[in-house]
């Protein structure tokens, strides 16, 4: 995936910010040198890297058939970049998906980025409560079997045990009150504002 953005600054805090969140990240800025900038394209290629937050001036000529997203976190000023920008996935015959993240002061560049390409870009549904909450216990229980067949957890199953007799609890208040440590960063219950977007009429 490439995530563009219009400035350097963006590249390096949005890549931080995925990478703190568990995401594989790299910065793709006019400030790297072309070697490094080299490298983090042909780590990208080889799978090393899965996202790759670019601005447009350190993206151009960049071929890497693997992408299968593009996200456009800021609109660009002009609709030659939006075309550069999403010509980025779907290379070679391959399908590939571009999403544009924009704000209602931002319409005007919607509708001229449509008028140029010619395609009407459909508005997505953003994921509800319940549907991002659903994704995440699923994403929780799925590492929490991968972790039951570690072959050493001999040692804090017997911690556990010591704990809960020492205190008189029971197992299953342990194990929630670990849950909850676990998901602080990233609630499996969360509270999200239900975004919708609405478009004008021309």
């Amino acid at each position: 995936m490439i995530i563009f953005v219009r400035t350097k600054s963006s590249t390096v805090d949005i890549a931080e910010r995925l990478e703190a969140r568990g995401f594989s990240a790299a910065a793709l800025n006019g400030d790297l040198s072309q070697a490094l900038r080299e490298r983090t394209i042909n780590r990208l290629k080889k799978g090393q890297v899965d996202v790759v937050v670019a601005t447009d001036v350190a993206a151009r000529g960049l071929d890497v058939e693997r992408i299968s997203h593009v996200i456009n976190f800021d609109i660009p000023y002009d609709n030659e970049s939006y075309v550069h920008r999403i010509g980025r996935t779907g290379r070679a015959g391959q399908d590939g998906k571009a999403i544009l993240f924009i704000t209602p002061k931002e319409t005007r560049l919607l509708r001229s980025i449509e008028k140029s390409t010619r395609q009407t870009i459909a508005p997505l549904t953003m994921p509800s409560n319940e549907q991002v909450s659903d994704q995440r216990i699923m994403q929780f229980t799925n590492q929490l079997v991968k972790t039951l067949e570690t072959p050493r957890l001999d040692k804090f199953r017997d911690l556990i045990t010591k704990f809960a007799a020492e205190n008189e609890l029971d197992m299953a208040d342990i194990a929630a009150a670990l849950t909850y440590e676990n998901q602080k960063e990233r609630p499996l219950f969360p509270k999200l504002d239900n975004i919708v977007a609405p478009r004008e009429t021309p």
